[in-house]
This record gives structure tokens, sequence and C-alpha cells, in this order.
């Protein structure tokens, strides 16, 4: 583990002290989710956040590549730069899309966190580290309607072992 990612845990975890959910496990899910920091759609947005509304922070048009069966949804100011058939018929598009492009990375995470809010029971253990994770793997989530949208939250059977993991790398870069 070199001293960059040390850097970027211990960016992480300074930036999530505080905000309801323990830090260590902030901090893991952060590494773990975008690479430790690779991922990232822009400076700050570490989660691949699109904008969408209602948002009240900065945007910014990025280029990506997206493969659908179908023309795409595009909001306002976004737009196909290119579109090519593949050879199973689904299509792929270069499109410009809207991102959010938070001002920090505590920004980013308060943002990202809220996703935690649909999973009540999980929420209950949000400040153990250990039993936090093997909650969300286990519980459905939920919409804002009431509606059973996926599973679990993350779609991995081993969610909470991968955390776990990235815990035991974090405790050796001496992140607690």
């Amino acid at each position: 583990m070199g001293a960059i990612n040390k850097n970027f845990a211990g960016s992480i975890y300074e930036a999530s002290v505080g905000l309801g959910i323990h830090p260590l496990f902030i901090t893991a899910m952060t590494c773990l989710e975008s690479d430790w920091g690779r991922k990232s759609v822009l400076e700050h947005n570490l989660f691949g956040e699109r904008y969408e509304e209602p948002w009240n922070g900065g945007r910014k048009l990025i280029r990506v590549t997206e493969i659908h069966p179908s023309v795409p949804k595009l909001l306002e100011g976004e737009f196909v730069v290119s579109k090519s058939t593949l050879n199973d018929g689904m299509i792929k598009y270069i499109i410009m899309r809207w991102y959010k492009d938070y001002h920090s990375i505590r920004e980013c995470l308060c943002d990202h966190i809220r996703v935690f809010d649909q999973f009540p029971n999980a929420m209950k253990y949000k400040g153990d580290a250990h039993e936090f994770p093997k909650k969300l793997s286990n519980e459905p989530f939920i919409g804002k309607n009431g509606q059973k949208l996926y599973k679990k939250y993350d779609s991995s059977p081993n969610y909470s072992k991968y955390i776990e993991i990235m815990y035991k790398t974090l405790l050796k870069l001496g992140i607690k």
C-alpha cells in the first residue's frame, strides 16, 4: 500500500467524522467503491453520482460511454456525441452527461450516504463498523414510495466480507 492510498484513506476518514455513520465504514466503502479514488468522475465525485433534480450543487458535463438497447433518456443539456451498433444488437453511445460537481469530499460523502436512510434496520447499527455492513447486505432497498427496489445495498453476496478485508488494509495504513 503506497502513500497515495494512505493519503486518500486518511482524507476520507477525516471528512467522514461526524456524519453519523462509523467513519471506518465510510472510509472502507469509499476506498472499495471508488478504487481508492481512481474511478472518480470529477475531483470530488467519488461514486459517479449523476446530476438529477432536485440538486442545488454544482454540475458538469462529462463524456461517458454507455451501452443501451434503445435511445437513452437525456436530461436538458445532455447530448449524444456518437452511436454505433454492436454485434449483439445493443447500441454503444458516447454521451455528454451531467454529473454532480461537489466542492469537497465531505459534500460528496454527505450526499452519497443519504442512500443508507433507505435501510432503516441497518441504520440502527450505523455506529458499529462491523455490524452495519452485515445488516446492509441483508436488508432490501426500499424506495421513497415504500416499494422494494433492490435486494440489498450492494449486488455482491460478499459485500460485508469485502468491507472487513478493507478494514484490515486500512489498519495496516494506520487508519482506525
